[in-house]
């Protein structure tokens, strides 16, 4: 499950900005307005902070058990990156390390994209590397659709510390928010190299694809489809407190076709 938390720094915003003060953590809900079936591909040749909201790139991320800090530096773009170009996301222990206040003594600092329009049922698409870097580093590489406004709804495409394993999922608050989670094995590790994801989503359906073939769908008969439009959203999060070395996820293209009706 994904998460908008955020811890701010009292002193980098006006009070009136404040979303929660040292020691309390906040829940902010993910509204934004709908996106009225606009269809976009970003090859994230610079910082479209049109397209990717900039709230979402500072500030405490993150599950309670693991929180990290996310550090806008720590989102390169129009990164030369075998034969590609585009976003490179770091997960690293810098400037926690040295300068712990700077991360609210939270252990790694990382990137976080989230869009500033919500969108509704289309294709979304990804060409990605999942994260690779130290093999002892466990983390989370997601492309997902996620709301809580005015309910909890999330579509993923999701890997954990095994990138042969894809995490198709979806949730919403009708099902009490049980995640609908299916293992998919791969036959290669996403993380060796650059492979296309996608997610079709219709009212009555959710089509998960890897490199053009289907490999799961569902059809609501194991909980309501969502039905909210959603924030698209890229993570790259630690799956610990300890550090246990750095990590990279590489995305060459996000996109999105909306629902020809």
């Amino acid at each position: 499950q994904l998460f908008c938390m955020r811890t701010m720094d009292p002193l980098s915003l006006p009070s009136l900005l404040l979303l929660s003060c040292m020691v309390l953590v906040v829940r902010v809900s993910c509204q934004c307005p709908p996106s009225k079936g606009v269809a976009f591909k970003d090859s994230f040749s610079y910082n479209n902070t049109k397209l990717w909201d900039p709230q979402f790139s500072v500030g405490t991320e993150g599950a309670p058990a693991n929180p990290y800090e996310l550090m806008p530096d720590h989102c390169h773009y129009n990164v030369s990156m075998d034969g590609y170009r585009g976003l490179s996301m770091s997960l690293n222990d810098d400037p926690c390390h040295a300068t712990p206040q700077a991360c609210h003594n939270h252990t790694y600092a990382g990137c976080h994209l989230r869009t500033s329009s919500c969108y509704l049922y289309g294709t979304f698409e990804v060409l990605f590397k999942a994260s690779y870097g130290s093999d002892d580093v466990p983390t989370m590489a997601c492309f997902a659709l996620y709301t809580d406004v005015p309910a909890h709804n999330e579509i993923d495409i999701c890997f954990n510390k095994n990138t042969s394993i894809l995490h198709a999922a979806y949730f919403n608050s009708l099902n009490n928010d049980k995640e609908i989670l299916n293992a998919i094995p791969l036959e290669f590790s996403a993380s060796a190299d650059y492979h296309h994801f996608s997610v079709t989503w219709t009212e009555n359906k959710l089509v998960w694809t890897v490199d053009d073939k289907v490999v799961h769908t569902e059809d609501g008969s194991k909980g309501r489809i969502p039905w909210l439009p959603q924030q698209i959203v890229l993570i790259l999060r630690p799956l610990t407190t300890t550090y246990m070395g750095s990590a990279t996820t590489d995305v060459v293209y996000v996109s999105y076709t909306p629902l020809q009706e």
